[in-house]
């Protein structure tokens, strides 16, 4: 079913690539940066932020993540926006209210490496940043977010209030567990699959968000596209999908929705994989074994007499009141 909104994201950036260019100067924002006039104030807040974000324990920030990437080195960097790694839509110089807007990006950067003994360029290559952390642009401009061809160690993305996004197809990103687009009106294909244990999106088509997250230690994942041809008539479902050992069903308002790890949605649901809360080893999960998780974590019963895994719901390898507690909200249908 993806592979129909693959040709679709192929086509959509095959246009992006007609319209849009890399920006030809790092540094700080400027009239001359972008050759017309200023982003947004929301996408020059964002862009800023994300830079200024700690690198994990690099001792960086993405900022000098994103210099070392070109190879100038980190005191390059001045904390201020920079746009070299999207794709930019550049605002028409003859209208005087029109901003630049963000296209896409999958954090790519177009470096020309030179022959140090000649000093002459001797081509173009593409390279990802290692970002870290967040990918917050929510309420931005931007189009399309695509899956990095290597790794990073983006941890979320937040893309909420992005009125002009289309594609969110960012996957097998071994670091990222969290994604949210959620009021992006123009959302017509979602690509999320990898190490997920939260996902909350809402495509155009849906009257209401797909929220998927998980108890215990397993993973989900989200596609979504378009199956039809013709605009206005086209079809569109998702794929709901879990991923881990010991999958016990998708229980959505306090009940088993569905044994199978794997289904197809045509409107929003709220359902978490379990591969945990089984307390009491019955085959389902239900009250009865939350209170179990409640006795053995404050002592009235053995640990012996409950499946320690299951009850291990947040996989911290001991059983407390906040696995009973995990276990109790999904049967009253609030987890």
């Amino acid at each position: 079913m993806f592979l129909k909104s693959k040709r679709f994201l192929s086509l959509f950036l095959c246009a992006v690539l007609t319209l849009a260019a890399f920006s030809p100067v790092f540094g700080e924002i400027s009239s001359e940066s972008t050759g017309t006039k200023f982003f947004s104030d929301i996408d020059t807040e964002k862009v800023i932020a994300f830079l200024q974000q700690p690198a994990g324990d690099t001792g960086y920030c993405n900022g000098e993540m994103l210099c070392l990437a070109y190879g100038y080195g980190p005191v390059t960097y001045n904390g201020e926006f920079n746009d070299s790694f999207f794709q930019v839509e550049y605002a028409d110089p003859q209208d005087p209210n029109a901003t630049d807007r963000l296209l896409y990006t999958n954090f790519a950067i177009r470096r020309v490496p030179f022959d140090r003994a000649s000093g002459e360029k001797s081509y173009f290559e593409d390279v990802i940043v290692d970002f870290y952390g967040t990918f917050d642009l929510s309420g931005s401009t931007l189009v399309s977010l695509g899956t990095p061809f290597s790794t990073t160690h983006i941890t979320e993305i937040e893309l909420s209030n992005c009125e002009r996004l289309v594609i969110l197809d960012f996957s097998n990103q071994p670091y990222c567990t969290q994604a949210r687009a959620l009021n992006c009106p123009n959302l017509r294909g979602v690509n999320l699959s990898g190490v997920y244990t939260n996902i909350e999106v809402q495509p155009r088509l849906f009257s209401r968000p797909v929220r998927l997250n998980t108890l215990g230690s397993g993973t989900v994942s989200f596609v979504y596209g378009e199956s039809g041809t013709e605009i206005g008539g086209e079809t569109e479902t998702g794929s709901v999908g879990a991923q881990g050992e010991n999958f016990l069903g998708w229980y959505s308002e306090g009940s088993i929705h569905s044994a199978e790890a794997d289904f197809e949605i045509t409107d929003g649901i709220s359902a978490t994989a379990c591969f945990a809360g089984d307390s009491n080893a019955d085959g389902s999960i239900t009250m009865q074994d939350a209170i179990a998780a409640l006795r053995a974590a404050v002592g009235v019963t053995d640990m012996n007499s409950i499946d320690f895994a299951m009850a291990d719901v947040d996989c911290s390898g001991n059983i407390g009141i906040p696995d009973a507690l995990a276990i109790a909200r999904l049967c009253m249908g609030v987890l």
